[in-house]
């Protein structure tokens, strides 16, 4: 039971170009148990009828009716704007973030609130269900019952992940400590908050139930696009030194993790440019990485070979396909591999055949 003081809760959401997905999410807010919220989405220009479908869907929840608002921007701004844009048109005591292309239990505000009110804690998380094609697997759910230093900790080590949402947040920590998002990078821009808001914060908690549903079947979201995309790694980049600059004034075991985390990431970027055939971004990461020289052994640079290899583009190239067949072999089966191996040659083998008989046609 949630105490006779019952605080508004905003539910902030950011809509561009999930008409396919944003009914789900709608109604699975619409149909919150908790009565007292505030409902905010944020048209960020969107192309398509996602606020068409919204307007409509909300005509059948009369009670949810005043408690909904829709802010519209004059032209596509980004993820971080739209979710800037919410957070100050927010009155509730606290917030919750929901991606409109991912949906909700029925009883997660209920849930979290009532831990809020047990605990007088700041933030509280729950845990999440991954949707993929054609299973569903458990979220990384590391951090549920961390204090706040190690959840910090948690977040720089990417041992739990960086999402706002699922969480029931105090809007104070945005106000009080002039938390945004960065306009313009729009990769992790949950990164770029999640630090400072667990930073200054006096307490969090978690529940153990499954309240949240993250949808990675959206081809167009910046995850599903990373890999292959250059712009979109650049703003992941972007995003986590955010996080450097933040804890570069601040306690010392906090800015050595976050050191020795970002070599990380600049050798994650530099084998996606190898990955990717791209000899000028593979030289500008190994530049980044040659000038954290404190920080080598994070990478294996301790090693002289694995230096050597690393340092060699055309070495590197060769040796990479390896590296991700060994890390495969900790964690999947032979056969799941082998299937992997046996799928992207049936794939190569049906490019080169398709550009073979292209040849052959226009002879």
């Amino acid at each position: 039971m949630i105490g006779s003081k019952e605080p508004m809760v905003s539910v902030l959401v950011p809509v561009w170009n999930v008409e396919k997905y944003i009914e789900r999410c709608a109604r699975s807010i619409f149909e919150q148990t908790y009565d007292n919220l505030e409902i905010i989405f944020v048209d960020d220009y969107t192309p398509d009828n996602s606020i068409q479908i919204i307007e409509r869907i909300l005509l059948e929840y009369p009670q949810r009716v005043k408690q909904t608002q829709i802010i519209h921007h004059e032209h596509n701004r980004g993820l971080s704007a739209a979710r800037n844009t919410a957070v100050d048109a927010c009155n509730g005591e606290f917030i919750f973030h929901v991606d409109s292309d991912d949906w909700v239990e029925l009883n997660a505000i209920e849930l979290l609130l009532k831990k809020q009110q047990e605990t007088s804690a700041d933030i509280i998380t729950g845990r999440a269900y991954c949707h993929l094609n054609d299973y569903v697997q458990e979220y990384n759910d590391g951090g549920i019952n961390l204090n706040r230093n190690d959840a910090i900790m948690a977040f720089i080590e990417r041992k739990t992940s960086v999402t706002i949402w699922r969480r029931l947040i105090r809007t104070s920590l945005y106000i009080d400590f002039n938390i945004r998002c960065i306009e313009g990078i729009n990769m992790e821009e949950d990164c770029q908050v999640i630090v400072p808001l667990f930073y200054y914060s006096t307490k969090v908690a978690g529940i153990t139930d499954y309240i949240y549903h993250y949808n990675r079947m959206n081809v167009r979201s910046y995850v599903n696009n990373l890999r292959n995309n250059s712009f979109l790694q650049d703003q992941l980049l972007k995003s986590r030194l955010s996080v450097v600059d933040f804890l570069s004034d601040k306690e010392s075991i906090f800015k050595l993790a976050i050191n020795k985390r970002i070599i990380k990431d600049y050798y994650f970027l530099m084998l996606l440019a190898v990955r990717s055939n791209n000899k000028k971004r593979y030289f500008k990461f190994l530049d980044m990485i040659n000038s954290e020289k404190n920080y080598w052994e994070e990478i294996g640079w301790d090693s002289r070979w694995k230096k050597t290899i690393d340092s060699n583009y055309y070495l590197l190239k060769i040796c990479y396909p390896i590296r991700v067949i060994i890390s495969l072999m900790k964690y999947q089966s032979f056969t799941y591999i082998l299937n992997l191996i046996l799928v992207r040659i049936k794939i190569k083998g049906m490019f080169f055949l398709t550009k073979f008989k292209k040849m052959r046609d226009s002879k």
